[in-house]
């Protein structure tokens, strides 16, 4: 099984990424990887990277979910434990949130935080805080330690995610994918050094600025 992959994101599957996967690009060798926005938002441009990966066998195919950090990678596969909650719904709450703010959501029982994911209700969210309160204890001494530099930068894109959600809809609403907006709306926050201080005019100005400019 793939565990780990070191390489450099391919920009363009960056751009056109759908639901979420992107090409991880290793000495030539592409491998199609899913991952949450979080994970996205931390991938560096044209530098060297390494993802943890978890690998999901089918009978008809085999998918990579990659993740930034060890403890994305360890939340994921706790979701994944409840029913109900498949690849794509961990995902989803991934995206959404942290995997710092999942352990805390969890630990603090605010089931309701969770229904801000895509595809999650409040049946399914009560679901998995109900059964992985217990389950997630060893992930909570790792999760609140001292917060990293990454982390930091990481939490500064994502304090406003009405803000992403907005830009997000408002790109939809011009005609582009749901996929495709995401995606761009991560990578301007991603790049912007004052996240926390866009306003949702920007974010859509600059989201069409870097889709005319790939287009070129």
């Amino acid at each position: 099984m793939i565990s780990k992959l070191t390489g450099t994101v391919d920009r363009q599957s960056f751009l056109e990424s759908k639901e979420g996967s992107l090409t991880f690009d290793v000495r030539g060798v592409g491998y199609e990887v899913f991952c949450s926005a979080v994970t996205r938002s931390q991938l560096p441009e044209n530098e060297q990277t390494s993802l943890y990966i978890e690998t999901h066998v089918r009978e008809d195919r085999i998918q990579l979910f990659g993740f930034y950090d060890l403890i994305e990678k360890q939340v994921f596969k706790k979701l994944v434990t409840v029913q109900g909650v498949g690849m794509k719904a961990a995902m989803a709450i991934l995206s959404a949130l942290s995997s710092h703010d999942v352990l805390e959501v969890i630990q603090t029982q605010n089931a309701k935080a969770l229904t801000q994911a895509d595809g999650i209700g409040p049946k399914i969210a009560n679901r998995i805080v109900s059964e992985l309160s217990d389950k997630m204890s060893d992930l909570f001494e790792n999760s609140f330690s001292p917060i990293s530099p990454s982390e930091i930068v990481m939490k500064a894109n994502f304090a406003n995610n009405h803000l992403s959600q907005d830009a997000i809809s408002a790109l939809v609403n011009l005609g582009y994918k749901d996929n495709e907006a995401r995606q761009i709306v991560s990578l301007v926050i991603k790049k912007h050094e004052n996240a926390e201080d866009l306003k949702i005019d920007d974010v859509i100005r600059m989201s069409l600025q870097e889709i005319n400019s790939s287009l070129r």
